[in-house]
C-alpha cells in the first residue's frame, strides 16, 4: 500500500521507516484521515507547497541556481526537482 502511493506520487525510492503497529495505532475509528491519506497529504505538501519560507519548493524557487535550475523556474519544474531529490537514497522520513 505504501509502495503504491509512493509510485503514484512519483517518489518510488522514498524510504519510509514505520512499524505496522504504529500504522495501526494511528488508524483508529475516530481518526479523520487514514494513515495513507495523511501520508499522501504530507508528501504532496512537501513536494508542491511553496507558501512557507524554507519549504522545499520555496527554496527551489528562491535559489534555483543552487539546484541547477533556471532563474525564473516555474512551480512544476521546481516540484519535479523536489521529487528528484526525494528519490535519492539519502532521503528518509522517519517515525
Amino acid at each position: 500500500m505504501i509502495d503504491n502511493l509512493k509510485r503514484e506520487l512519483g517518489v518510488p525510492g522514498l524510504v519510509i521507516n514505520i512499524k505496522l503497529a504504529d500504522i495501526e495505532a494511528l488508524t483508529k475509528q475516530q481518526t479523520k484521515l487514514s494513515f495513507l491519506e495523511a501520508l499522501r497529504s504530507a508528501i504532496e505538501s512537501f513536494i508542491s507547497d511553496g507558501s512557507k519560507s524554507e519549504s522545499p519548493l520555496w527554496i527551489m524557487q528562491e535559489l534555483p541556481k543552487e539546484y541547477g535550475l533556471p532563474d525564473n523556474v516555474d512551480a512544476p519544474t521546481a516540484s519535479e526537482k523536489v521529487r528528484e531529490l526525494l528519490k535519492s537514497v539519502r532521503t528518509h522520513l522517519e517515525d
